[in-house]
């Protein structure tokens, strides 16, 4: 089992909106783009979760002609939340062999650094595959992968 995990790329400030509502910036679109190819060797027809953020929806737009997803679910508890709301997610309701979770800090890092014993904080548009090996989803806990890629697209 292999557990994706993508950070939206970079935002712009808030102007007097909505933080949920905030776009990718030029940078941010130029990251997704970069990583697309990139990501093309690693995945191929993941079932993606997605925070319903407008920025990681741009994000995930950048990247899905390269992945190709079998399925899509915009999670709007998946918006700013922390790693116990992906967790139970998880463990209650995935199935999958190959999972791409596109989310926000603190929550995907602290997902991450909960399953490795990493202690990594995820830049924007970084991008990790964790390895469960003959884990289900619903059997990880803590420790219980091993980090085997990470990118972030240098722009």
């Amino acid at each position: 089992m292999k557990l994706h995990l993508l950070r939206h790329a970079k935002a712009s400030q808030s102007d007097d909106g909505l933080d949920i509502d905030r776009k990718l910036n030029k940078k941010g679109l130029a990251q997704a783009d970069a990583l697309g190819p990139f990501i093309k060797k690693h995945l191929n027809s993941p079932v993606v979760w997605c925070s319903d953020a407008i920025r990681t929806r741009m994000t995930l737009d950048g990247i899905k002609d390269s992945i190709q997803p079998s399925s899509v679910s915009y999670k709007a508890d998946f918006y700013l939340c922390n790693k116990d709301t992906i967790l139970e997610q998880l463990w209650n309701n995935s199935t999958e062999s190959e999972l791409l979770i596109v989310g926000h800090n603190f929550g995907i890092s602290d997902l991450l650094n909960y399953l490795t014993g990493s202690d990594i904080l995820l830049r924007t548009c970084e991008y990790v595959c964790i390895d469960f090996n003959k884990l289900k989803l619903s059997e990880s806990s803590r420790e219980t992968g091993v980090i085997i890629t990470q990118f972030r697209p240098e722009i």
